[in-house]
């Protein structure tokens, strides 16, 4: 069964702003439930307030009146004073049944029921004489309805704070609401870029390796169908390349050995015409045979070069371990371009300290060698060539240095790319340089743990300095 796979990013990005968007929106429709609620609530309790404090204020208006109009019709004994009496009585009991039905509360409804039984205790016609007791009962109702109006304030103020606590408890629930669907959808969002993130960082990588020469992994991409099938071409890209990488390097491995046979018998020749085996040269016969001798030695070495330069190019090529005397290696080859330093009657000033390190003879011989031929090569006449090997701490330091033109900052980086071609040197040869020469250094020097780097103040040239991890 196939695994679920987006199909492209954008629909990803869609529905990942919609799913952290989801809670967000849920927030908001949940704060306006809440708070549609509590406005409820509080306009319920503001108006049982309001109408319980106006029907009190009734029913103590309402008594008033009664006692007034009693009192009137005892001495005038008019009825429609007594209707008036009637008309506020009744209005006295609506007040009171609207008291009753806005608080339902058992002790106001005593309260009001006791006022009530008390009201209509009073003799019918009202009659104002000494003894009746009617000054009495209007004066005792009129003290319950102060005690009622008390328990209406009493009642609200509860109400009221009912109302502040609910609105507490809600403002609370809601900040932990909304904090805890902050946190989902922080995590939603980045749930989501890691889905995004985690595709483009596998692109990033396959084209990574692809930069570094790493053709030997197939890529696969995971992620929206887009993503993938850039992910298929980027592999179709990788076989191609490791397919035009394997040319090559068959390519420069049948030049370079189709090359080295005929070299080796010009180097053989002008070995002998120098050495006088064919006969006696004249001066201009052996000048020849030292520029023939000197360009194939140029020749050489750049074939060596190109045969290295290969090899470490190949992951497969095996790297020796061995323990070196990096002194003696030095030695050597100052030895073997003994002949070219005088020819530019150049000043060795070498300086060299006992120290081993662990790495494979033959390359570090090359590494070497690349450094000091590259030294003479761009040393005027009569120069100096500086060749120091000490150690420092847990590290081996080889420095390299002329007095030739020296490198700009801006090519320092460059120097080290290769068939990079920087300054030209200041006697050109007849062969000119490949430009593998510092590349092979940099690839020598990064497979033993190391680093080369180009520094200031030794001489007026170029000053090379390379650090290899030192032996015990």
């Amino acid at each position: 069964m196939r695994a679920f796979r987006w199909r492209s990013i954008n629909v990803l990005v869609v529905v990942g702003y919609a799913v952290v968007g989801l809670p967000l929106v849920a927030a908001i429709l949940l704060s306006t439930v809440y708070l549609e609620q509590l406005t409820r609530l509080s306009e319920t309790t503001v108006t049982t307030g309001i109408e319980g404090i106006r029907h009190g204020r009734i029913l103590g208006e309402q008594l008033t009146a009664m006692e007034r109009h009693a009192r009137q019709y005892a001495v005038l004994q008019e009825p429609a004073l007594l209707e008036l009496y009637e008309r506020r009585h009744a209005n006295l009991e609506s007040a009171a049944r609207e008291l009753q039905r806005t608080f339902a509360d058992p002790e106001l409804d005593a309260d009001v029921n006791a006022l009530l039984a008390r009201s209509q205790a009073i003799p019918m016609p009202p009659i104002e004489s000494p003894g009746s007791g009617q000054e009495e009962i209007f004066g005792g109702l009129l003290e319950m309805s102060i005690a009622i109006n008390n328990r209406v304030r009493a009642l609200t103020e509860a109400r009221m704070a009912l109302l502040e606590e609910r609105s507490q408890r809600i403002q609370d629930r809601l900040v932990y609401q909304a904090a805890m669907i902050i946190a989902l959808a922080l995590v939603l969002a980045i749930v989501f870029t890691l889905l995004i993130s985690r595709a483009v960082r596998q692109l990033a990588r396959a084209i990574t390796r692809l930069g570094e020469g790493r053709f030997d992994r197939e890529i696969a991409v995971h992620g929206p169908d887009d993503f993938a099938q850039l992910g298929g071409q980027l592999d179709w890209l990788r076989r191609r390349l490791q397919a035009v990488e394997e040319d090559k390097s068959a390519f420069l491995r049948n030049i370079s050995h189709e090359l080295k046979t005929p070299l080796a018998n010009i180097r053989e020749g002008s070995e002998l015409l120098v050495d006088g085996a064919t006969g006696a040269l004249t001066s201009a016969q052996r000048e020849v045979a030292d520029i023939l001798r000197e360009n194939s030695l140029r020749l050489q070495t750049q074939i060596e070069n190109l045969l290295n330069f290969n090899a470490w190019q190949n992951v497969r090529t095996p790297l020796l371990r061995e323990t070196v005397r990096l002194d003696e290696l030095v030695t050597r080859v100052l030895e073997r371009n003994r002949l070219p330093i005088r020819s530019r009657a150049l000043r060795v000033l070498a300086e060299t300290e006992k120290v081993r390190v662990t790495g494979d003879p033959q390359k570090l011989d090359v590494m070497i060698e690349n450094l000091i031929s590259n030294a003479v090569k761009y040393s005027p006449t009569g120069g100096r060539l500086v060749v120091r090997v000490e150690r420092r701490g847990r590290k081996a330091r080889l420095l390299v240095a002329d007095d030739g033109p020296g490198i700009e900052a801006a090519e320092r980086k460059r120097v080290f790319r290769a068939f990079y071609q920087g300054r030209r040197p200041i006697e050109t040869s007849h062969v000119q340089g490949t430009g593998l020469g510092l590349s092979v250094v940099a690839e020598c020097v990064r497979t033993h743990g190391g680093k080369v780097t180009i520094i200031d103040g030794e001489t007026h040239g170029a000053t090379f300095l390379v650090e290899l991890p030192a032996r015990v």
